[in-house]
């Protein structure tokens, strides 16, 4: 069975915990919550809907226009999605391992048009490498269980 990021916690009997996690819980005298989603880097947060939250470390700007005025928008946290089947066969037209990437990163942030790839590159390099370090979470197998 695949691990499912959506799901913040099980409760198990038999599940691997720290010494400390497992000493809290036989004081507690209930049974022990551990989570196992995976490790989010600094600064990115798990939502109870199972899309992850970054907190930027330098908000960067999204421009809006609307007739003659113009307002640019600081952007200071981030919200992405997990990846879907469809995101993955369409990000294979993208040109180039860069290009694919970004078509990932523009998904996952919901920022498809040009602006959402100008907010991009417009990310301090620590943000980029942030959003970069979810969208792995988000594309690798996970943790399985059993043998």
């Amino acid at each position: 069975m695949d691990f499912d990021p959506t799901r913040p916690s099980v409760h198990h009997e038999h599940a691997h915990v720290t010494p400390q996690v497992l000493e809290a819980s036989e004081r507690a005298d209930k049974p022990v919550t551990v989570d196992m989603r995976p490790k989010l880097p600094e600064g990115a947060r798990w939502n109870t809907d199972g899309t992850v939250t970054i907190a930027l470390d330098e908000p960067a700007g999204i421009t809006r226009r609307s007739g003659e005025h113009e307002d640019i928008e600081q952007i200071r946290e981030i919200t992405c999605r997990r990846l879907r089947g469809g995101d993955m066969i369409d990000a294979v037209d993208a040109e180039g391992a860069s290009g694919r990437q970004l078509f990932l990163l523009k998904r996952m942030t919901g920022l498809e048009d040009m602006k959402g790839e100008l907010f991009i590159r417009a990310l301090s390099h620590i943000d980029y490498l942030t959003l970069v370090e979810v969208l792995g979470v988000f594309t690798r197998r996970g943790q399985k269980t059993g043998r």
